[in-house]
C-alpha cells in the first residue's frame, strides 16, 4: 500500500511539475525553435494540412494493470491541460459517452504482456527485452483528419514503472498526430522529446517540454495564424506563402514557365529559331543559348516569385545553376548536332527527319541523369527520372511541334514564290511577244518604204521584194506565240531579209555568213538577230557611200555561243548605242537569260556588235 502512495505521489509531483513548467513564458530565442521543431515535424513543405483529431479525443483502456491506468488518467489529464478546447477522456464499451463519434475520435489502447499477430499494415516499434508497440489507423498524410487509432503495448512482467509510463505517454502522444517531415532537410533537433525522431520509437524518450508546445499549439483554434506570424516575422511573408502554398505556387510556376517560353519564342522565332544560318552549327549553338538563357530567366523567377530561399542570399549556388543551365544546352547541342549530321539524310522525307529529331534530343537529355543514376544513385531517385523522362518528352514533342510550324511555314513561303515565278515568267512571255510583235511592224514599215521606192523604176525588183516580204510574214505568222526558235531558222529569216534589202542597195551591199553546224539546233529567242543585222544596214550600209560589208558570224563558245555582227559604216557613237531594235533584244535576253547573256558593241580592231550566250534554252 505504501509503494502505491509513493508512486501516486511521485506521479502526482511530476505532472505538477511538467504543467506548471509548460506555462512558464518561454524566451524569444526557446520559442523560435520549438516553432522551427513545429515547421519540420508537421509539414512536409508542399501544403499547409497538419494531420490531427478535428473532435474530441477519448481513449478507450484494456489492461489488467491498474498502474497502466493510472499512467493512462495522469496523462489524460494532462492533455486536457494543454487542449482545453477539447474534450479529453476515457470511453467505456460499458458506458459509453454519448456525443463520441467513435469512427472519427476514438483510440483503442491495450496493454498485455500477450503479442498480437501483426501483418504488413500494422507498424511496429523495435522489440526491445518483450517491449513492442504496435499501432494501426487513419492517420492523415494528405488530408487534416486523423480517424480513430488502434494501439496495442506488448510489455514484459519485469518492466520497470519508468519505462511502462514512457512506453504509454510515447504509444498515445504519437498517435495525436502525423510526423510528415523530411530527416534530411531538419535542423532543429530535441534529443528525447517524444516527437523528434521521425520513426517510430520509444526508447529514451520523454515528454518533453517542446512536446508540449507542438501539442498546445497544434491543437489551438489559430494555430495557422500563429504559425504564419511565427514563417512571415523570422523569414518573409514570400517565404510563408511559398511553404504553406507549394501545390497553389506549383500551378502558379507551370504558368510563368510556359508564359516565358511563349514569349521568348515570340520574341526570337524569326531573329533565331527560323533563321537560315550559312553554318548549320552555328544555329544549334545559337538555340541551345536561347534555351539557357530562357531557362536561366525562369529560374530567377521561380527564386523570386515562388521559393522559401532567397535568391540572392544564395548568389554563389544560383551562379553556379546559371552557368549549368548554359554550358548543359551548349553541350547537349554539340552532340545532337553530330548524331544528326551522321545519320539525316537529304533524301529522307520530312516525317522521318522529324522523328529522327525528336528521338534524338529525347535520348540525349535522358542520357545524363542515367549516368548520374548509375554513379550516384542517391543523386536522382525513381521519381526524379520520370519527372526527367517527361520534362524530355515534352522538349522533344515541343521540338517536334516547332519543325512542324517551320515547315508549314516554309511549304507556304515556297508555294507563294512558285506561284510567283510562274507569274514572272506569263510576265515574261507576256512582254517578249509584245516586244516580237514591235519588231515586225518596225521591220515591215522600213520594207515596205522600201518597195514603194522601187515601184516605178523597177517593177521586177518591186515583185521579188514583196515575194521575199510575204516569205518573212509567212515566217512570223506561223510562229505566232513561240518564244524560241532554232538558229537554223532563224537563219532562214535573216536570208529572206538580206535579200530584200540586197534588192534595194543593189551593188553597194556585200553580206556572207558564216555559223558552225553544230549550233544550228541551238534554241534562241526569236528576233534576236535579225535586229543586228537590220542595225548594221540601218546605221552603217545606208551612211557608206561605197560598197559596204556585212559580216555574220555564229560560233560556239565555252557554254554558249556567240553571235558577230560586222560592218564598214561609220563608227558607233560614244555612251550607250540608241535604237529601238538593240534596246529590244536587251529587253529580250534579260528575260530570258537572266543576266546569263550580254549585248556588247565595239569601233577597233573592227566596228561590230557582239550577242554572247552563256546559258542554253
Amino acid at each position: 500500500m505504501k509503494t502505491k502512495t509513493f508512486f501516486l505521489t511521485l506521479l502526482f509531483f511530476i505532472c505538477f511539475n511538467q504543467t506548471w513548467s509548460a506555462n512558464e513564458a518561454l524566451d524569444a530565442d526557446t520559442e523560435k525553435q520549438y516553432w522551427e521543431f513545429i515547421k519540420e515535424r508537421l509539414f512536409d513543405g508542399e501544403n499547409n494540412i497538419t494531420s490531427k483529431f478535428q473532435k474530441n479525443i477519448y481513449i478507450q483502456l484494456t489492461t489488467d494493470s491498474k498502474e497502466d491506468s493510472i499512467i493512462v488518467t495522469n496523462l489524460l489529464e494532462e492533455l486536457q491541460a494543454l487542449i482545453p478546447n477539447k474534450n479529453i477522456g476515457y470511453c467505456n464499451s460499458s458506458n459509453p459517452f454519448s456525443e463520441i463519434d467513435v469512427a472519427y475520435e476514438l483510440i483503442f489502447l491495450s496493454i498485455n504482456k500477450n503479442p498480437i499477430n501483426s501483418n504488413g499494415h500494422i507498424k511496429r516499434s523495435t522489440n526491445i527485452n518483450g517491449n513492442q508497440i504496435f499501432y494501426s489507423g487513419f492517420k492523415g498524410i494528405s488530408q487534416p483528419e486523423i480517424y480513430y487509432q488502434t494501439i496495442h503495448i506488448q510489455r514484459n512482467d519485469t518492466i520497470s514503472f519508468g519505462e511502462r509510463k514512457r512506453y504509454i505517454e510515447y504509444a498515445v502522444l504519437r498517435s495525436l498526430c502525423t510526423i510528415k517531415g523530411d530527416p534530411g532537410s531538419a535542423k532543429t533537433f530535441f534529443e528525447n522529446a517524444v516527437f523528434n525522431d521521425f520513426s517510430y520509437e520509444p526508447h529514451n524518450t520523454e515528454f518533453s517540454e517542446v512536446d508540449k508546445f507542438l501539442l498546445q499549439k497544434l491543437y489551438a483554434d489559430d494555430f495557422l495564424e500563429q504559425f504564419k506570424h511565427h514563417l512571415v516575422g523570422n523569414y518573409s511573408r514570400k517565404y510563408y506563402r511559398a511553404f504553406l502554398y507549394k501545390h497553389e505556387y506549383q500551378s502558379i510556376k507551370i504558368f510563368l514557365a510556359v508564359l516565358i517560353i511563349l514569349l521568348a519564342i515570340a520574341l526570337s522565332y524569326k531573329t533565331i529559331i527560323f533563321r537560315t544560318y550559312k553554318r548549320k552549327f552555328v544555329g544549334y549553338i545559337t538555340i541551345a543559348l536561347l534555351v539557357g538563357a530562357t531557362a536561366n530567366v525562369i529560374h530567377l523567377v521561380f527564386q523570386l516569385v515562388a521559393n522559401t530561399g532567397v535568391y540572392f542570399d544564395r548568389f554563389n549556388s544560383n551562379l553556379m545553376i546559371a552557368g549549368e543551365l548554359l554550358i548543359l544546352p551548349v553541350i547537349a547541342a554539340i552532340i545532337l548536332f553530330g548524331v544528326e549530321y551522321l545519320f539525316i539524310r537529304p533524301s529522307m522525307s520530312f516525317t522521318k527527319k522529324t522523328f529522327f529529331r525528336m528521338i534524338s534530343i529525347f535520348v540525349i537529355l535522358n542520357i545524363p541523369p542515367i549516368i548520374l543514376k548509375l554513379i550516384v544513385p542517391t543523386r536522382f531517385n525513381t521519381a526524379g527520372i520520370i519527372s526527367f523522362i517527361t520534362f524530355s518528352l515534352i522538349v522533344a514533342s515541343g521540338r517536334g511541334l516547332l519543325l512542324y510550324i517551320k515547315e508549314v511555314g516554309d511549304s507556304t513561303i515556297r508555294k507563294k514564290d512558285f506561284e510567283l515565278v510562274k507569274l514572272q515568267e506569263l510576265n515574261a512571255k507576256a512582254e517578249i511577244q509584245s516586244l516580237n510583235a514591235k519588231i515586225n511592224p518596225h521591220f515591215l514599215y522600213n520594207s515596205l518604204n522600201s518597195i514603194a521606192g522601187l515601184a516605178r523604176c523597177n517593177p521586177e525588183k518591186t515583185e521579188q521584194m514583196a515575194i521575199a516580204l510575204s516569205d518573212l510574214y509567212k515566217y512570223s505568222t506561223n510562229r505566232f506565240g513561240e518564244q524560241t526558235t532554232s538558229i537554223k531558222k532563224e537563219l532562214e529569216m535573216i536570208k529572206s531579209y538580206l535579200k530584200i534589202e540586197k534588192i534595194r542597195f543593189a551593188e553597194r551591199l556585200k553580206y556572207s555568213i558564216q555559223v558552225d553546224s553544230d549550233v544550228l539546233e541551238i534554241l534562241i529567242p526569236r528576233n534576236i538577230i535579225q535586229p543586228l543585222v537590220e542595225n548594221a544596214i540601218k546605221h552603217g550600209i545606208a551612211n557608206v557611200e561605197d560598197e559596204g560589208h556585212i559580216e555574220l558570224s555564229i560560233q560556239k563558245s565555252h557554254g554558249g555561243i556567240m553571235i558577230k555582227v560586222f560592218d564598214n559604216g561609220p563608227a558607233f557613237p560614244e555612251g550607250l548605242v540608241s535604237g529601238f531594235g538593240l534596246q529590244s533584244i536587251q529587253d529580250i535576253i534579260k528575260l530570258h537569260y537572266k543576266g546569263k547573256a550580254q549585248l556588247s558593241w565595239q569601233n577597233e580592231p573592227k566596228k561590230m556588235v557582239i550577242l554572247e550566250i552563256n546559258s542554253m534554252l
